[in-house]
């Protein structure tokens, strides 16, 4: 779930265009246009193993460039094993700072209660995650999970430590704040997977965004081109995209190496 949470996170966009869009003489509103480019919905449909047709939305909602929340519903799925549900998550500020995420989860399908899941997050000075802790629902059997987050290399390799200390992660970002390696690490604190990543010069589909999920430690600039998993290849995924004007992406394929095909769409608020 952490590795989908994570590709979750990253996945959109890359294609075409020379056009450099940092300056435009002829028109300079056009750059200001490009700054208050934020995303309002992504969807993403593909056939899963069974042939069920599987639809997934998010819909998002900024105040000024924060995101206030995230509503994703996803629907196709065989009713009875809870995967149909509609999943909103409520963005909690101090200041600039996200420090609670709250999430409200409604079934669709039948036999299946509906609950709602917090975590709460903690700072450096600099405003780095550095504390996030799952808060265990009331009468729920469950401790509170917490990771703590270790910045080194100019912020650049992130590590991320259990309640105990010990190693689960480690983040390594590029110089524009793109996640481009994982390290998972087991009980022995022996590296057990890494995912890779690659991207391409065209902008990240929330790239103007201020703040984006909770959790989530650097806003990227850029768009998602490849997913490699060091344990299972057949999960390696590549994309193509269609792009506006402005170098964001409109729609992409994105094909695993087992066959499978997601289809993405986004728009915008521009």
């Amino acid at each position: 779930m952490k590795k989908l949470l994570l590709l979750s996170a990253i996945l959109v966009f890359a294609c075409s265009s020379d056009d450099d869009n940092s300056v435009n003489n002829e028109n300079p509103n056009i750059n200001s246009d490009i700054d208050n480019i934020l995303p309002t919905r992504q969807t993403k449909t593909y056939v899963d193993g069974s042939g069920n047709e599987i639809l997934r939305v998010w819909d998002y909602n900024f105040a000024n460039k924060k995101l206030i929340s995230t509503t994703r519903t996803t629907s196709g799925f065989p009713e009875g094993i809870g995967r149909n549900r509609i999943e909103t998550f409520t963005n909690i500020y101090d200041g600039e700072l996200i420090t609670r995420q709250i999430t409200n989860i409604h079934f669709l399908d039948e036999f299946w209660e509906d609950r709602v899941n917090e975590d709460e997050y903690e700072y450096d000075a600099n405003g780095r995650l550095i504390k996030e802790t799952y808060i265990c629902p009331p009468n729920s059997e469950c401790p509170n999970a917490v990771k703590n987050y270790n910045y080194l290399n100019n912020g650049l390799t992130v590590q991320v430590t259990n309640i105990d200390g010990e190693l689960i992660r480690l983040l390594n970002y590029d110089n524009n704040f793109n996640l481009i390696e994982v390290q998972y690490f087991d009980e022995n604190g022996t590296i057990s997977s890494v995912i890779s990543y690659s991207f391409d010069d065209k902008n990240k589909y929330y790239k103007n965004a201020e703040t984006w999920a909770a959790g989530v430690i650097y806003i990227g600039k850029n768009n998602w081109l490849t997913t490699d998993y060091s344990d299972n290849v057949d999960n390696n995924i590549s994309g193509e995209y269609v792009f506006n004007e402005f170098d964001f992406p409109v729609s992409a394929e994105l094909t695993r190496s087992d066959g499978r095909i997601y289809y993405y769409t986004y728009e915008y608020n521009n």
